[in-house]
């Protein structure tokens, strides 16, 4: 593993990836009284593709041997993305209320990721890098 001045990277990146959140945020907040505005918002943010783009270009340039895992495991992370996306909207048509449908979504999310941090350890996954 290559050594990096943590403090450096964390001012760099939250400087260039926090300001776009921060913008991003803003605009939701602004144009959320319009439900077209707010459906084509979700349309374009929904992908996350803007934080994949400085994902791949960080991995790509620090580390080529990892970027070949990084979109294969990205892949089966944008499949468990719409897996949750799935779960709010059944908890909200249902009418499991705001905070019900975010605590089931992110107790799912919570134990998804231990299972997969678990098999990403035991090398499960060797097969796919």
């Amino acid at each position: 593993m290559k050594s990096i001045n943590i403090t450096k990277s964390l001012l760099h990146n939250f400087l260039k990836s926090g300001l776009l959140l921060a913008v991003l945020l803003t605009i939701l907040e602004y144009i959320s009284q319009s439900v077209d505005l707010v459906s084509f918002y979700s349309f374009l943010s929904g992908s996350f593709i803007l934080i994949a783009f400085f994902q791949y270009h960080i991995i790509d340039v620090s580390n080529k041997d990892a970027t070949h895992s990084f979109l294969v495991h990205s892949i089966i992370g944008g499949i468990l993305w719409v897996f949750y996306s799935v779960l709010m909207y059944v908890g909200h048509t249902n009418n499991l209320g705001v905070q019900n449908v975010i605590l089931s979504t992110f107790i799912t999310f919570s134990v998804i990721t231990l299972i997969y941090y678990n098999l990403i350890i035991n090398d499960v996954f060797d097969f796919l890098v």
